[in-house]
């Protein structure tokens, strides 16, 4: 299932939180500081390809090689990281052309 169905029965429940209220309303900030995932599943919260496609690597601006049936992140190659900034931008662009900038699909829920 998508994160946007795994999520909220998360965030529903948490309880004893302490919380504001604005205008009237409940105002709850929650953040997530860890989560185990395998690498299909961390693609699909982060929105970004899996580590198998191109830009594929979730630390890193390298592109990666195709060579026998497998996608590799050749270690004589240097490793560029990714800037929060930058995700941030490509996130913005792959939602305004619907295809992956980067290897970012779009911003994560």
């Amino acid at each position: 299932p998508s994160i946007e169905v795994l999520l909220p029965p998360v965030l529903s429940n948490i309880n004893g939180i302490e919380y504001s209220t604005l205008h009237g309303k409940k105002v709850l900030r929650v953040k997530i500081v860890a989560a185990v995932f395998d690498f299909p599943a961390k693609a699909m919260a982060l929105n970004i390809v899996q580590f198998n496609g191109y830009y594929g690597c979730p630390y890193c601006k390298d592109r990666g090689t195709h060579k026998c049936h497998r996608h590799l992140y050749l270690p004589a190659e240097p490793h560029i990281a990714k800037e929060p900034s930058d995700i941030d931008a490509w996130a913005r662009k792959a939602e305004e052309i619907l295809k992956p900038v980067f290897g970012v699909k779009g911003f994560s829920c």
